[in-house]
């Protein structure tokens, strides 16, 4: 686990406070837990959100919170914050903070729960649908071809490879 500190407002802080004593959970574990559930959200905004211009939104910070997060967390909040040039990881902590607790109130917790359960279903339906070539993680090793080696190469309407035939 990555610790992560951060800072939020009054009002979140007393919210985050309030569903604490409700569910008896330390703060960072409960955090931790809130980030996690609204993973779908963060990629949401990976994929449809554009990329943002440089506005500093003032929060009125009040309280320092640690958390402690998975690395495979971590990593995909620092991903989205490079891709949609948000100001800071902070910055995404706190929306996906503040969407919890106005999707709560908004809609109730079983509807809510809903919500980012058909979203995720979604995302991951994305995910499926995607083609794309992934590299082993080693380097390709060129080699010369050989002047009487032919091939054909048949691709699908999604350039997926199909098949490949020798000459």
């Amino acid at each position: 686990m990555l610790d992560f500190d951060f800072v939020i407002n009054k009002d979140l802080f007393e919210k985050i406070k309030s569903l604490k004593e409700k569910t008896n959970i330390g703060l960072s574990k409960l955090i931790r837990e809130i980030i996690i559930f609204m993973i779908p959200f963060l990629r949401k905004k990976h994929l449809f959100e554009k990329r943002r211009e440089k506005d500093y939104k003032i929060i009125n910070a009040t309280h320092k919170i640690r958390v402690y997060l998975p690395k495979e967390v971590y990593n995909e909040l620092k991903m989205v914050h490079d891709q949609i040039n948000s100001f800071s990881i902070a910055t995404l902590v706190r929306e996906l903070l503040e969407t919890y607790f106005s999707g709560i109130e908004n809609y109730g917790e079983k509807n809510f729960i809903n919500i980012v359960s058909k979203l995720k279903k979604i995302i991951e339906g994305l995910k499926e649908k995607k083609t794309r070539l992934v590299k082993s993680g080693a380097t390709d090793i060129p080699f010369p071809l050989e002047e009487e080696d032919y091939f054909w190469l048949k691709f699908k309407s999604n350039f997926t490879l199909k098949e490949i035939k020798f000459l």
